[in-house]
């Protein structure tokens, strides 16, 4: 951190400046585009040393003067305080004033100060946690000072992830759309209320914006001011479930026409909702590809969404079978799925559906997870048909079912593993395949004679016994190798 402050001292690498005189020979715009290269785009930079771009500041002098002077290096930046979470965990209580740790907290203000102004006027990605380690009055103050610096550049804001108390979030909310001309992804959270600060607030009108982010929603759908036209991806955390809120949904569905992905979460109310539904709140969503939906119980808010281009489905809940039917038979082009339901077995009939998915996930609710009762036998037959009108997902080519505990016979396995390796016309070939399955203590030769089959194949079959009950877990991968546990 000290040569990214002190940009005039000798680099902890200089002794490096000799071997590295080839690279430094090059053009200098080529050097600036290889540290760009070398920037992690999956999320901002957390001001690491051992990271891009503080990383390039202590390799050479020669590299140090570049990166410095290479704003697109600094465009991305995340700040927040790494321990927070341990020490909620932990329930460490928070610690006495220190004059050292605020120092350290003003040191990092400056430290942010000027990877800004190394930015220049590139367009900022933010990510910002508030400060919770201190006490409350001296929190209010860092994250308030924090948040000024932040807000001195808002007219370069692009992407923006912010977490912040009330106070803070509301002064954020007052921006105006003229304010922040580049805004395309806006996340805003406050950890002591909810999302109502920005029911007035014309920042969500910003021109640009497309990916919007809004927890604490309640019943206020349809109020945020957004330019719901324009967005592209939405999160909607915290929504009331009732029927305000579901006629709201259908609403926002006919105004957000570019909606691509959408996720919903759902707050814990009385189930008395799914009987109140009205048939004309039909939530159709005719661009989205993206679907996740969280409710707390069978509110029934799956049985109103017609999502005929969707692609990926989430569903942190257990729908009835016959609304889950009912959503998978309008989504055709469905491929990827992932799911809690209560009995793996009962998802064959709604997967009869999906003729184009190729990947599964299953999970339950509860925990520990429960061991499937009865021979899935017939499960695994489904997936495996000679009969395409019988057949189930021909072309899955990954399944995780690793949570349940299925009995399954020998002879049902090897169909269900062998059947998909080019010997049925229709049927995709495996790529991953995760389950606990249970076998009879006899068939130990049978599995080991598989295991040397599917080496021969090419494929890798991984069978690990659960020494507690006896139980084993299966898995399949496109690598070349074979790991066998048995006893």
């Amino acid at each position: 951190m000290s040569a990214f402050l002190y940009p005039d001292m000798p680099g902890t690498g200089e002794h490096l400046s000799t071997p590295l005189s080839p690279f430094e020979n090059l053009p200098l715009d080529v050097i600036e585009e290889i540290c760009v290269a070398c920037l992690d785009t999956t999320a901002p930079s957390a001001m690491s040393p051992r990271e891009v771009p503080l990383l390039l500041t202590s390799i050479s002098p020669h590299l140090r003067h570049v990166a410095l002077n290479t704003p697109k290096l600094w465009t991305s930046i995340s700040v927040f305080d790494a321990n927070a979470p341990f020490r909620r965990r932990l329930q460490v209580p928070k610690r006495a004033h220190d004059p050292l740790d605020i120092a350290r907290a003003q040191l990092r203000i400056e430290v942010v100060k000027m990877w800004l102004r190394l930015s220049g006027n590139m367009p900022l990605s933010i990510h910002y946690v508030g400060p919770s380690g201190y006490p409350v009055k001296i929190d209010v103050l860092l994250e308030q000072a924090m948040t000024d610096v932040f807000l001195s550049c808002c007219s370069r804001w692009q992407d923006i992830d912010f977490e912040l108390r009330n106070c803070s979030a509301v002064c954020v909310a007052k921006l105006t759309a003229p304010d922040v001309p580049l805004l395309r992804s806006l996340r805003l959270r406050s950890t002591d209320s909810n999302g109502s600060f920005l029911l007035s607030s014309t920042l969500l009108q910003a021109p640009a914006l497309n990916i919007l982010s809004l927890a604490g929603v309640g019943r206020h759908i349809i109020k945020y001011p957004a330019i719901w036209a324009n967005i592209t991806h939405l999160v909607l955390h915290g929504v009331d479930a009732g029927r305000e809120s579901t006629a709201g949904l259908a609403r926002l569905s006919t105004m957000a026409t570019r909606l691509v992905s959408l996720d919903i979460s759902l707050q814990n109310h009385s189930q008395v909702w799914l009987h109140q539904l009205q048939h004309d709140h039909v939530i159709v969503l005719p661009c989205v590809q993206v679907l996740s939906i969280t409710e707390p119980h069978r509110l029934g808010i799956v049985r109103t969404i017609h999502a005929p281009a969707l692609r990926t489905l989430i569903l942190r809940n257990i729908p009835h079978p016959p609304e889950l039917t009912a959503l998978l038979s309008c989504s055709p082009v469905l491929r990827k799925l992932d799911l809690c339901c209560d009995d793996f077995g009962a998802l064959v009939k709604p997967l009869r559906a999906c003729t184009a998915l190729t990947s599964l996930r299953a999970v339950p609710l509860e925990m520990p997870y429960p061991r499937a009762s009865g021979s899935y036998d017939n499960v695994l037959d489904a997936f495996v048909y000679d009969d395409e009108r019988d057949r189930v997902c021909p072309r899955l080519e990954v399944l995780d079912c690793e949570a349940f505990t299925l009995d399954v016979s020998f002879t049902a396995l090897y169909r269900f593993i062998t059947r998909k390796q080019g010997r049925v016309p229709g049927l995709s070939r495996w790529k991953k395949l995760c389950m606990h399955v249970r076998f009879e203590q006899d068939e130990h030769q049978a599995i080991k004679a598989l295991i040397s089959e599917q080496r021969q194949a090419g494929s890798v079959l991984s069978i690990t016994r659960d020494a507690r009950e006896g139980f084993y877990l299966l898995q399949t991968s496109a690598n070349n190798a074979i790991s066998l546990e048995l006893p």
